[in-house]
Formats: structure tokens, sequence, C-alpha cells
């Protein structure tokens, strides 16, 4: 796996957790979230939605690579 998209894993990781932070407290509260706590966790969905295409697009090159490889070494071989 490469350092970006392990970095890329890592920072949906924390993104994912400071949302389930966020609705954890009014779920604890038994309440509704707040304007301000809905904005906030829209704002970390766009951010998980973000970190999840860029994850697929490393995903997708780490894959096309390997392939390259693979064509490279038969054609070698």
């Amino acid at each position: 796996m490469s350092k970006q998209l392990r970095e890329l894993q890592a920072r949906k990781a924390t993104l994912v957790k400071d949302a389930r932070a966020l609705t954890d407290i009014a779920a604890a509260e038994e309440r509704d979230m707040t304007d301000e706590e809905l904005a906030a966790f829209n704002t970390f969905k766009a951010k998980i939605e973000a970190a999840s295409a860029a994850i697929d697009r490393e995903a997708a090159l780490i894959a096309e690579e390997a392939h390259m490889v693979n064509v490279a070494n038969v054609a070698h071989s």
C-alpha cells in the first residue's frame, strides 16, 4: 500500500471519528443536533466524501501501475 493511500485513509478515519463525536454529543443529550452542529456535520460529510474520492483515485492508480508492471514483466519473459 502506498504512503499516500495510507495517509488518505488515516485522514478519512479522523474525519469519520470527528463526525461521530459530534453526533454522539446530541445523542447522549437525547436531542436533535443544533443548526451549528448540523453545519459542522455537513462539513465533515463533504470532507469525508472528498477523502473517499481521493482514496478511490489513488487505489485506481495503484492498480493501474501494478497492471503495467505485470504486463511489462510478461513482455520481458
